[in-house]
């Protein structure tokens, strides 16, 4: 009858640990940019390949209000991706910006390589990780607002014809 007293706090430590699940732990979503466009040759810069530059997400709240930057390594051609990025709690939407040529591309300062902004805005899940993907079909534009995303959009194969 003495083991008793004894046996009770560790019944309740233990009630403790079963009753948490991870149904109770905050969900983590995460979201990945992958580069599925090809090689594009054009003899005017070795840089300008398709490959996004100087890449930056921008996490969105559930209003479209701008809560977090995330600056990205840049992202090669032809299936190149990001690492699996985790976005704040509150974040419901990415949006995606980089740039055509880098800073060493003697092109780098022309308007013609504006920053570009990926028009369709990433949706984030909780606790999901989602695929944002550039390929050659791909609407881009250079106007980051979320409510005019698609009003001057173009393919971005047809963002790079011009600058050859």
């Amino acid at each position: 009858m003495k083991k008793i007293p004894f046996m009770l706090p560790l019944l309740a430590v233990l009630f403790m640990f079963a009753g948490c699940s991870k149904d109770d732990e905050p969900s983590i979503s995460t979201f990945t940019i992958i580069n599925n466009s090809e090689k594009y040759e054009t003899s005017l810069d070795e840089y300008l390949n398709g490959t996004m530059y100087e890449v930056v997400a921008f996490e969105l709240d559930e209003n479209g209000i701008n809560i977090g930057q995330i600056n990205i390594d840049d992202i090669p051609y032809g299936g190149g991706r990001s690492k699996a990025i985790q976005v704040q709690e509150s974040c419901s939407k990415v949006q995606v910006s980089f740039k055509a040529v880098p800073p060493e591309s003697p092109f780098y300062d022309l308007s013609s390589n504006a920053r570009l902004y990926i028009a369709s805005l990433g949706v984030i899940k909780k606790g999901d990780n989602i695929n944002i993907i550039l390929d050659e079909e791909t609407m881009v534009t250079k106007n980051p607002s979320i409510s005019k995303a698609n009003d001057n959009s173009i393919k971005f194969l047809d963002y790079l014809k011009p600058m050859q």
